[in-house]
């Protein structure tokens, strides 16, 4: 009985010092969630490093520049976020023309909406997807951010030249939700809970950053 009790008491020791992982592993200690030392309770060990493969781009991505650009900025982006508009006016301009149009970087835009607080920001993503130029449409969505109902977009792709039929039988329907659904997915996973939220090569950001903010952060 004695032996026993004094082995509980070494491992207790062992467990609340902190010491080394291989210690603490052989002492069979346990974090407060049940993971083990250096986890969580998903198993993950960092829970603050991004999955580096939602960070590369594919074939489905939105992207401005050269795909084969050393550099990637990837934007969560809410069509109805009144930062994400911010952003567009006053600081995406010159992203563009200072690093994509210079070929430093590639910037890809993922759909983010966040209905909990802009009912009408999925609608225009799955919008965005039914245009057949998407960044000609992304423009007039943000330019005509306090117009996104229904009719609205569809307005918006009579001014690209685009069917009305066409485009509002492709909002109807849910051929284009999965691909928004993918972008959200991602983003979740990625850690995004606002929008903008941007990872410059895997470095997040959150807001209406300024081309020093992306620069700081390039290759």
């Amino acid at each position: 009985m004695y032996e026993m009790t004094r082995r509980q008491v070494v491992r207790t020791i062992l467990c609340s010092a902190g010491g080394l992982v291989v210690v603490r592993y052989l002492a069979g200690c346990e974090t407060e969630n049940g993971a083990g030392t250096g986890g969580n309770a998903n198993g993950n060990r960092n829970d603050n490093a991004p999955d580096p493969t939602l960070l590369r781009i594919d074939d489905l991505d939105h992207v401005k520049g050269d795909r084969e650009a050393a550099n990637v900025i990837i934007e969560y982006g809410d069509f109805e976020s009144s930062e994400c508009g911010a952003f567009f006016r006053d600081n995406e301009p010159t992203v563009i023309s200072e690093l994509v149009d210079a070929g430093q970087a590639a910037f890809v835009f993922r759909h983010f909406p966040r209905v909990e607080v802009n009912p009408n920001a999925r609608l225009a993503a799955i919008a965005a997807e039914c245009a057949v130029d998407f960044f000609e449409y992304h423009d007039l969505l943000f330019n005509h951010q306090d117009a996104l109902t229904r009719g609205d977009l569809i307005g918006y792709a009579e001014q690209v030249g685009l069917s009305t039929t066409t485009f509002g039988n492709c909002l109807e329907s849910e051929a284009k939700v999965p691909r928004v659904d993918r972008d959200v997915d991602s983003g979740t996973r990625l850690g995004a809970t606002e929008t903008p939220t941007f990872f410059v090569n895997g470095h997040k950001l959150t807001g209406n950053r300024t081309l020093a903010d992306f620069q700081r952060l390039l290759g």
